[in-house]
């Protein structure tokens, strides 16, 4: 088994490059909105975070969680800003369960951001 991590950082490199719209902004750059850490949300953003990892089977295998995480707005329209976003995160990763709504409670916030949540598994 690899270093645990190195999942994680495949994901962040793979959408990093990438650009997304929201809103009324077009081509937003992921550069600096894929995070690892959830304290540093900053909406628009992406937080992939490690949900768990398999050490039964011969191949470990890491089970990913991916937050598109919105700004504070209702839900209707958290997931219809959030739709290009999704569209470009299914272009590089492939889901393991069917994307699901959420809310992310960064401890900064007195009120949870809505998310959508992507779940994707890799060989470790």
């Amino acid at each position: 088994m690899t270093d645990l991590l190195a999942g994680v950082d495949e994901i962040v490199a793979n959408l990093k490059p990438l650009t997304f719209d929201y809103l009324d902004r077009v081509d937003v750059p992921l550069k600096d909105r894929v995070i690892t850490r959830l304290e540093d949300i900053k909406p628009p953003c992406i937080w992939v975070a490690v949900e768990s990892i398999d050490h039964l089977s011969s191949a470990g295998e890491l089970l990913a969680r991916i937050f598109l995480i919105a700004t504070a707005i209702d839900e209707y329209r958290a997931i219809s800003a959030l739709s290009p976003l999704l569209e470009v995160v299914l272009s590089v990763v492939s889901p393991t369960e069917a994307t699901t709504v959420v809310e992310v409670n960064p401890t900064f916030q007195t009120k949870g951001l809505p998310a959508l949540r992507v779940t994707t598994s890799l060989v470790i």
